[in-house]
């Protein structure tokens, strides 16, 4: 079975990400002595004031992780689902300060899993500190917000980790592990029948945000992880649930036009077999509802499974798009195709205008013209592949959702 490359690979990049951060700091102001060897992390916190000689000022507090890495000379800082990397320079009086600007978000307003929105942060122009035999660091920040002290103590609290994910019991869903707090190394999940699936840094924030490789899982499998500690080897703990179940296998359908298809399909799709629904050929159509009011965020829709020879390279199917209201198709739906541990690709379909009336189940609807898709196999494609349909969603941000997208009649569904 094909799974996610190996730890080593995937760490790999991990590490030459703080490698090349190492490599590219400029010119010492002085030469580099750290107070010690490796890497420590603190707690900081740090008090702006803005126009502190104005009568009226506004104080933030901005509180962060800060792993001192005396060997690579770079601090790493997290906080609130975001981190940042950057040098450290050695300052004439034997204070450290950073090279580089960085950001940091402000306490969340939401739980550490509702991940995605964005949230107030701090951009620091300056910021200079020392640390002293005891462990203490103290010092001095300037940033949007004002500017006043800085004050650390060593790490003793461990990350919060939070799991969001698009979907559920999805082979092929995609989910991201988010910590409070900067990790050495990627979260490892591993299954009930002993599969590794390792996440892999996000390049927007490497040290808090893994995720899940772009490959399909196998199904009926429940992949939990722990083990996870911080730089300073505190245990994390864990918001909401920590882990992930594939579901099961969806039917699999052969390529005779759904014609010996059983009447009962998972994720809400029905087969359509009576006298006077909108079969596109033979006796029976697949049908996907078009979704009303505010859709569920990345909801899967339809699953079929399909054999496929070897040398094929293309799906195909006749498709028909479907709608209720004049707003169906705000969002898009995106297919999906892949193989159990193989690569998967993704595609959308244009929709076509629906004028045509059409009833099922007491239910009026508008038809678009019949038209022909086409979506290339993955190259690693081979067995069986799993088609898909997911609603895409508009993510967690709006607060007025618009109505979801047109459903779709399948017909003719093969792969050559």
């Amino acid at each position: 079975m094909r799974m996610a490359p190996t730890l080593a690979h995937r760490s790999f990049g991990f590490v030459v990400l703080v490698a090349i951060a190492a490599g590219c700091g400029g010119t010492q102001s002085v030469p580099w002595e750290a107070p010690f060897s490796g890497r420590r992390s603190y707690n900081v916190t740090a008090e702006l004031v803005s126009n502190p000689s104005a009568t009226t000022t506004t104080t933030t507090f901005s509180r962060f992780t800060m792993v001192f890495d005396a060997d690579r000379q770079i601090a790493i800082v997290g906080a609130n689902r975001s981190s940042a990397t950057t040098h450290l320079q050695r300052t004439s009086d034997g204070a450290f300060r950073f090279v580089d600007r960085v950001s940091v978000q402000l306490a969340a307003a939401s739980s550490i899993v509702s991940i995605g929105c964005p949230e107030p942060s701090v951009t620091y122009d300056e910021f200079v500190f020392t640390i002293d035999a005891a462990g203490g660091l103290t010092g001095r920040a300037r940033s949007d917000n004002g500017q006043g002290t800085v004050t650390g103590i060593p790490d003793t609290t461990g990350p919060i980790l939070g799991q969001y994910q698009e979907g559920d019991d999805d082979p092929f869903v995609s989910f991201r592990i988010i910590s409070t707090e900067p990790l050495p190394a990627p979260p490892v999940f591993r299954s009930d029948s002993g599969e590794v699936l390792e996440l892999i840094p996000s390049p927007q924030d490497p040290f808090l945000e893994f995720v899940k490789p772009p490959i399909m899982l196998p199904y009926g499998q429940r992949y939990d992880v722990d083990g996870i500690a911080d730089f300073a080897g505190n245990p994390a703990t864990v918001e909401g649930a920590l882990g992930y179940y594939t579901g099961t296998p969806p039917p699999l359908v052969a390529a005779d036009g759904f014609e010996s298809l059983a009447d009962t399909l998972q994720h809400g799709a029905v087969v359509l077999s009576n006298a006077g629904e909108p079969i596109i050929s033979g006796a029976r159509s697949v049908l996907v509802w078009p979704i009303t009011g505010t859709p569920a965020n990345f909801s899967l829709q339809l699953a079929l499974r399909l054999a496929i020879a070897p040398g094929d390279t293309v799906l195909r199917f006749s498709y028909r798009t479907v709608s209720r209201t004049p707003n169906d198709g705000y969002y898009a739906a995106q297919y999906m195709i892949g193989s159990v541990g193989g690569t998967i690709v993704t595609a959308t379909l244009p929709d076509g205008a629906t004028e045509t009336p059409a009833t099922v189940s007491g239910v009026a609807l508008m038809l678009g013209p019949t038209m022909e898709a086409k979506i290339d196999l993955p190259k690693d494609a081979a067995g069986e592949i799993l088609f898909a349909r997911e609603n895409l969603g508009a993510g967690h941000c709006l607060v007025n959702q618009p109505p979801g997208p047109a459903g779709i009649i399948i017909d003719d569904l093969r792969t050559e």
